[in-house]
């Protein structure tokens, strides 16, 4: 089951509500790769946790919550999703990749607090794809439907249009203004840093997004570009954004001399191995301006580098 969206590019459109001097956090959320035996699983609940308890943070998926691999492969995460997930599929005979959005759903979001109003998208990459290809199941749907976001799914690219409006408007005032996010889950292999500047450097010129998300190389970074925005009687700065989305995926793991599960796909090819503290996303930081005039953004843009960075400052 599931629909393909390969030549779909939809537009997610959500609002939200502002009063003057309000900062929202917004957090693109990527490879998790939950199943994984070098996935981090406890850094990912503790940043679910945060974004589930901190005000005005959202976040919005674009793929690899799940590794595409059987929980016979010795490869597969042994606790506590094992177990869940081999009482499901063994003993009670449900479809593993249900059993998987179900854990996804109940086990990492709803359990942290993230619900509907929190989750602003969500979206797939290649190992929900190999799911849909080979078992005919779409996990990122079926999480989509879980957190009753169906309306938000965006498949493997999509674009997220952040609408603001101010609660107390008036005809002296601006009412509303937008950020929008150009997401994809990915497809670059690059190892050095420079190359994924350039890309979204070049991609930002594709569209007029504010910024633009990648996942699927396992890095995290935030790339300003200052641009300029040309209107019909004035033009003002325009702070655009590349981001590269991060993971929870170590790419290694410690084999003692009798241990015969097969190395991991990162450390075959020669990357670098995840620092545990680098784990996850950054966080891309909106502040609403009232009743902008000259030069000076409608929203002001900034980032934090980490979402352990973001409980730090809004848990004082």
């Amino acid at each position: 089951m599931g629909v393909r969206h390969d030549n779909i590019r939809r537009l997610i459109n959500v609002n939200l509500d502002f009063d003057a001097g309000e900062t929202f956090y917004i957090v693109p959320w990527s490879d998790w790769h939950v199943e994984a035996i070098d996935a981090d699983e406890d850094a990912l609940f503790r940043h679910a946790e945060i974004i589930g308890r901190t005000k005005n943070c959202y976040t919005f998926i674009a793929g690899d919550m799940v590794d595409a691999i059987g929980h016979r492969d010795p490869r597969f995460r042994r606790t506590p999703i094992k177990e869940w997930f081999v009482d499901a599929t063994i003993h009670e005979g449900e479809e593993p990749g249900a059993v998987l959005a179900d854990f996804i759903a109940e086990e990492v979001l709803i359990k942290a607090g993230i619900r509907r109003e929190k989750l602003l998208a969500v979206g797939i990459g290649n190992h929900e794809d190999s799911w849909l290809k080979y078992h005919h199941v779409d996990i990122g749907q079926l999480v989509a439907d879980r957190m009753s976001v169906l309306d938000r799914y965006g498949g493997y690219a999509f674009d997220l249009k952040i609408g603001f409006t101010y609660r107390n408007a008036s005809s002296k005032t601006g009412t509303s203004c937008s950020f929008v996010f150009d997401v994809h889950h990915g497809w670059q292999s690059g190892r050095r840093s420079g190359g994924l500047a350039n890309q979204l450097e070049l991609e930002l010129g594709f569209s007029n997004a504010d910024a633009a998300v990648r996942g699927h190389v396992h890095k995290k970074h935030v790339f300003p570009f200052d641009c300029r925005w040309i209107g019909n009687k004035m033009d003002r700065d325009w702070p655009r954004l590349g981001v590269v989305s991060g993971t929870y995926k170590l790419g290694w793991r410690e084999q003692s001399p009798s241990s015969h599960a097969p190395s991991t796909y990162e450390l075959r090819k020669g990357f670098r191995p995840a620092i545990k503290s680098n784990l996850g996303p950054p966080v891309v930081v909106l502040r609403p301006q009232v009743g902008t005039r000259g030069s000076q953004p409608k929203i002001e843009v900034g980032w934090l580098d980490s979402v352990d960075t973001l409980a730090q400052l809004t848990d004082n």
